[in-house]
């Protein structure tokens, strides 16, 4: 991704690190047709802020799209669980002629760490590298020209695994020519320095931080951001810290058979993955990493503006490799974002619900810092953990079905047991239970349905926390005629009816059949309006959330009037807003935040109201108009 829509998303991220507490961590990785550790996470007290704002003003595009490298590295990064603190180092003063870089195969912020060979013996230290530019504010012409200069002496990461070996033979016959004379000089021109690769990180040392943090964020369009925080008030993202020594992504690993020797290194200005990324701090040797705290929140934040074209395409395969390696210990959550026309809303969406997170559709520059807001309110007001709902059937009572998007399970004699995870504040979730009763002999005021249990850890409390009540329904001799079924429970499926038939009209869309999906679209509208009416004649404050799912399916009526705005558009849309429904969560869409024309106003214009419905919660609805605020000026 680049022009106008990455300058976008480098303000955006400025803004977002503005509400970083010190007690947070921050990571990024970035992908192209490689993956690299651009920073490793680290603790985010100003001066690192600082830094990193630096680094990713710094990006630029790139060329394909190794969208699973990158979200496998993400989560590699925090399931580690280290993390730098900069405030421990030692800072040298910055060196005359700009930023100090360092190679792809070095971590960044590692300093000139020496590799050794596997018998610990350390090689001759390398003559020291010559100050280099500030690549990421050289003019175009300079860019251009060192970049030539560096691809045609030395592109090294075009290289498949039988090249590489290639590659390490022809190097090692090169030292052998060149003698203690150091290798052969570099173009003119194109920016160089002596860097091996870095040793193994260091044993971790435990953090003794006991102050209650504030949460984190991260985010890097079209390659990848992750951040974090800790502690009992956590809701941040967290990643943990060091980058590989051995592997990129593919089968690159090592690059001399035998005892590694130093080699000359090429840098490439401007393709992180491929070249030359600023170290922080004028290339300071980086501290001890510790160990991110046990009870940090974890997510990933994977942003992209095209398709899959390189590592792991294949949708199902891909969420497959996903969830496997989700399931190891710590837990991390996975949001996606997808901007413009051009991503896989299928793939973005199966990601994001195996990574219990959302999906957010960013059709266009204007919505992403909302977009980014929505996401960054949602982690700041996480208030309860871990949430498990349990139902148990009274005897004779069974369940034939459960009606949410969140995991199930069996639990107990006929129970079910619903995983809901996270929960913001003031956030409702709603469970539809469909339960067959046995026959009475006699009519009841209270029948017992079941019991209700609910378990999660209280962030604010630092405590886990449970709560019960029975389920009764009256059960009278006879049904009065004009008993109509209960408001609030109509509304919640008709809920679940909206989402369900904007999924099953993608997928007729999805096999060419645009009008079945439109006459699907169709029952869905005239069911969700009776229930409309029906809240509407009994004053119920449902009504103005039925109202919103209504105009949602007329929506997508409109998103499908031909293949071409579907394929652009409501693929996406639809994708996004039915998992928002299912979830009961914000996706960040204009029409959740207030008008549509809000997120393109003039200058100056004052920031639009919440929608009349909406699942956002106020936090999240504070940091959109926040972000609204600040971009329109």
């Amino acid at each position: 991704m680049g022009g106008e829509k990455l300058d976008v998303v480098k303000r955006a991220t400025a803004v977002m690190l503005q509400h970083l507490s010190a007690q947070d961590k921050l990571g990024v990785v970035e992908y192209d047709s490689d993956v690299s550790e651009l920073l490793r996470l680290a603790r985010t007290d100003n001066a690192y802020k600082a830094e990193a704002e630096r680094i990713v003003n710094g990006m630029v595009d790139g060329s394909c799209t190794n969208l699973s490298g990158g979200l496998l590295k993400g989560i590699q990064q925090q399931q580690e669980n280290r993390y730098l603190d900069w405030s421990l180092a030692e800072i040298p003063a910055k060196p005359e002629g700009g930023d100090v870089t360092h190679s792809d195969d070095s971590a960044p912020g590692d300093g000139d760490h020496l590799a050794t060979d596997p018998g610990n013996a350390a090689p001759p230290a390398p003559a020291p590298a010559p100050p280099l530019p500030n690549l990421a504010n050289n003019a175009s012409g300079d860019f251009e020209e060192a970049m030539a200069q560096a691809q045609a002496a030395l592109d090294v990461d075009l290289l498949g695994p039988e090249q590489a070996v290639e590659e390490n033979e022809e190097n090692e016959e090169e030292q052998v020519q060149q003698g203690p004379g150091g290798p052969a000089p570099v173009p003119s021109g194109a920016p160089n320095a002596m860097l091996p690769m870095a040793p193994p990180l260091p044993p971790s040392q435990v953090a003794g931080s006991n102050a209650a943090p504030k949460p984190g964020l991260f985010g890097r369009i079209g390659q990848f951001f992750t951040g974090g925080g800790s502690g009992a008030s956590n809701s941040n993202a967290t990643a943990a810290g060091g980058k590989s020594t051995k592997a990129r992504q593919g089968s690159r690993g090592p690059r001399f058979r035998g005892p590694v020797v130093q080699q000359q290194r090429m840098f490439v200005p401007g393709r992180r993955g491929q070249g030359a990324v600023p170290t922080l701090f004028n290339g300071a040797r980086a501290p001890e990493p510790r160990e991110v705290e046990r009870d940090a929140l974890r997510s990933v934040f994977l942003f992209t503006d095209g398709l899959a074209n390189e590592g792991i395409t294949d949708t199902t395969r891909l969420v497959q490799t996903v969830r496997k390696v989700l399931d190891n210990s710590p837990r991390v959550r996975v949001y996606t974002f997808g901007f413009g026309a051009d991503h896989n809303p299928d793939m973005l969406r199966q990601l994001a619900d195996a990574g219990s997170g959302i999906y957010y559709y960013v059709e266009n520059q204007e919505r992403i810092p909302i977009a980014f807001a929505d996401a960054l309110g949602g982690l700041l007001d996480v208030s309860a953990q871990n949430v498990e709902l349990r139902f148990a059937p009274a005897p004779g009572v069974r369940v034939e079905a459960t009606h949410t998007a969140y995991a199930t399970a069996e639990h107990g004699a006929g129970g079910v047991r619903v995983s809901v995870g996270d929960m913001f504040g003031e956030e409702a979730k709603d469970v539809l239970f469909e339960a067959e009763l046995p026959a009475l002999g006699a009519p009841a005021e209270e029948f017992e349905v079941g019991t209700l249990t609910i378990e999660y850890l209280d962030v604010a409390g630092g405590r886990f926390a449970t709560a019960s009540c029975r389920c009764v329904v009256a059960r009278p001799e006879a049904v009065p005629n004009d008993q109509l079924p209960e408001v609030a429970v109509s509304a919640q499926r008709a809920r679940i009816e909206t989402a369900q038939a904007m999924e099953e009209a993608t997928a007729l869309a999805g096999q060419g059949k645009l009008g079945e999906a439109r006459d699907r679209i169709s029952a869905a509208v005239a069911r969700v309006s009776a229930v409309r009416e029906q809240a509407a004649a009994a004053d119920s404050p449902a009504g103005a959330m039925v109202g919103a799912f209504e105009k949602d399916l007329q929506d997508a009526l409109v998103n499908m009037r031909d293949p071409s705005e579907y394929q652009r558009k409501g693929s996406k849309w639809m994708a996004s807003k039915a998992q928002g429904h299912l979830q009961q969560r914000s996706v960040g869409l204009a029409e959740d935040f207030g008008e549509a024309e809000a997120c393109g106003a003039a200058p100056g214009a004052p920031s639009p109201s919440p929608a009349a419905f909406t699942y956002a919660s106020k936090k999240q609805q504070k940091t959109k108009a926040q972000a609204f605020r600040m971009f329109s000026k």
